[in-house]
């Protein structure tokens, strides 16, 4: 009995060591197959024929690799209450890739909405372009709402008819290198960031939007986004007495850093810019130049500040903006029941106030509101004054400022706080917008006519001085803005010269990509000095092989310049 019982215990060990090292053996396998394994890619149309369908496959890390052509699938309703077709639902976690702005086309052809995003993370939508969406109800090209985090890259949003991007409700993420053009929208043409959104938008081109506010973009309702080297231009307002043809921003925070706000149109205050309900914005090292009101009460041509909004403008130019309604004033700025308002190194010149008002101003008009403004340049504004104060109670701070040749007369209207002067600032070419400064110039760091005084070591205005500064080639003037020129010939065979011109020292990537939107040859990815440049194609591939006949385009960027121009290789 004793032996048996030894070995009913043996035994009974024995199988405890089989059986423990099978169940070892099993929660390793379910390990192995709970872990992650990679991120897979679901190609379309090879792997699923429609974009939805790839992307209901898709786990989070995983990319959905979206073929060139056109995707016009749009049946798939979000659910929750919204009944608005769409031609992509996101999941969290999920890459969609086109192959291309321009080759992978998501079309929703006025049906519904384009990509739908909401409630979810870890998303990125890249390389493609969005076009023809519309839905009563937030009927954007892509809709980022609730709480989402959604990236958007190397994107062109075009021809859209209820808005091009929306985040709205607490919403995060980026928009780089995205062409947002010609969409129309209820508010917000290009942008709308609404409801305590906080996206940073870098590099991209805002241009030729309609909206009955917001022509480019509106940012509203505690919101605070970032924009970053970005070109806001051309975009209209289509209402009466709407405001902020680039940009209105309500009750928000915005940061604007090394921005171009041009050419504009708005029918109510701000031709470029527009602050209401104690908006507080930050602008840096960023030009407003051509924007206009065209109503009968269009104050503020560059910008309009209102309702207890804030403003903070270092190291920034506003120029060329006009007003043209009778009622009009403040042709580059108007400031109204507006606080704490600070401009330093602000160049504030060649504005136009065409109202026909005796004393209206071309610079700066202030009504209710005292600014204060050091270190900067109010000149060359015609028609109109430097300064026009409207009730006896403004009181603007100016010091270490110089007003020099304002059709309507150089007085400074409030409190006028030391070391102001008028002199000519000596522009390197003003007839074409270029506002660098003479190393002659008054204004040129160590050249105040107070010698040194604590504004006379530092530059007045706000461009960087120098005709010809240490970046630029030997003899050579800056230009006003950074483009590209062209190329030449066009059609070409076998080769072609592409030319641009840069502001500043910069890093250049210049790319040629096929009708795919596939970079077949870099050209350039260096830095470079300011000036006129001039770049060579032998129209040939990177792996030295002959490029086929056909279209292609070089795109461009670098600093404050991203542009893709199209050209003709004819064999």
């Amino acid at each position: 009995m004793v032996e048996l019982r030894c070995f009913r215990s043996e035994a009974h060990n024995h199988l405890g060591v089989i059986t423990m090292k099978k169940l070892l053996s099993l929660a390793m396998l379910l390990a192995i197959c709970a872990a992650p394994i990679g991120a897979a890619t679901i190609n379309v149309p090879a792997d699923y024929p429609t974009i939805q369908a790839g992307v209901n496959a898709a786990n989070a890390g995983d990319v959905v690799l979206v073929a060139p052509g056109t995707y016009s699938d749009v049946v798939h309703q979000p659910g929750g209450g919204d009944t608005t077709r769409c031609a992509v639902i996101m999941k969290s976690g999920v890459t969609l890739r086109g192959s291309g702005p321009g080759a992978t086309v998501i079309n929703a052809d006025s049906l519904g909405r384009g990509v739908h995003c909401s409630n979810i993370t870890g998303v990125t939508i890249r390389d493609l372009t969005v076009r023809r969406a519309f839905a009563p109800v937030y009927g954007s090209a892509i809709l980022v709402k609730d709480t989402s985090s959604v990236a958007i890259f190397n994107c062109e949003i075009a021809d859209n008819y209820d808005g091009g991007i929306i985040y709205i409700k607490d919403c995060s993420g980026t928009i780089s290198n995205t062409t947002i053009r010609n969409n129309l929208a209820k508010q917000g043409g290009g942008l709308s960031i609404e409801e305590r959104c906080n996206p940073t938008v870098i590099r991209c081109t805002i241009e030729d939007n309609e909206a009955p506010s917001g022509g480019g973009v509106f940012v509203r309702a505690g919101s605070t986004p970032r924009f970053e080297s970005c070109t806001i231009q051309g975009n209209l307002i289509n209402a009466l007495g709407s405001s902020g043809g680039g940009i209105q921003i309500v009750n928000s925070s915005p940061t604007i850093i090394d921005c171009k706000i041009l050419d504009n149109i708005s029918d109510g205050g701000g031709g470029g810019i527009g602050l209401f309900d104690s908006a507080i914005a930050t602008i840096t090292k960023t030009t407003i130049q051509g924007n206009r009101t065209v109503g009968d009460y269009g104050p503020g041509g560059g910008i309009f500040c209102a309702e207890n909004s804030s403003l903070t403008m270092d190291d920034c130019l506003v120029a060329r903006n006009s007003v043209e309604g009778e009622s009009s004033d403040g042709a580059g700025m108007y400031f109204f029941f507006a606080t704490d308002v600070h401009l330093n190194q602000v160049t504030i010149s060649a504005n136009a106030n065409h109202s026909g008002q005796a004393g209206a101003a071309g610079g700066i008009t202030v009504f209710f509101s005292s600014p204060t403004i050091e270190k900067s340049i109010i000149s060359h504004n015609d028609p109109g004054s430097a300064m026009a104060c409207i009730d006896a109670g403004d009181n603007p701070i100016v010091s270490c400022t110089d007003i020099f040749g304002n059709q309507g007369g150089n007085a400074i209207c409030g409190t006028d706080a030391g070391h102001n002067f008028s002199l000519d600032p000596l522009f390197c070419d003003l007839a074409n917008d270029n506002f660098r400064l003479q190393m002659t110039s008054p204004c040129y760091p160590g050249n105040h006519p107070d010698g040194g005084s604590a504004c006379g070591r530092d530059r007045i205005g706000g461009v960087d001085p120098g005709c010809n500064p240490a970046d630029a080639a030997e003899g050579e003037t800056i230009p006003a803005s950074s483009r590209i020129l062209g190329n030449d010939p066009n059609p070409f065979h076998p080769a072609t010269t592409i030319s641009f011109e840069l502001t500043r020292q910069t890093r250049v990537r210049l790319g040629i990509f096929d009708v795919a939107g596939r970079q077949i040859r870099l050209l350039a990815d260096e830095p470079l000095p300011a000036g006129r440049h001039q770049v060579r194609w032998d129209g040939k591939t990177e792996d030295g092989q002959l490029a086929p006949s056909g279209v292609y385009f070089y795109r461009l960027d670098g600093g404050d310049l991203r542009q893709t121009r199209r050209m003709v290789l004819a064999r």
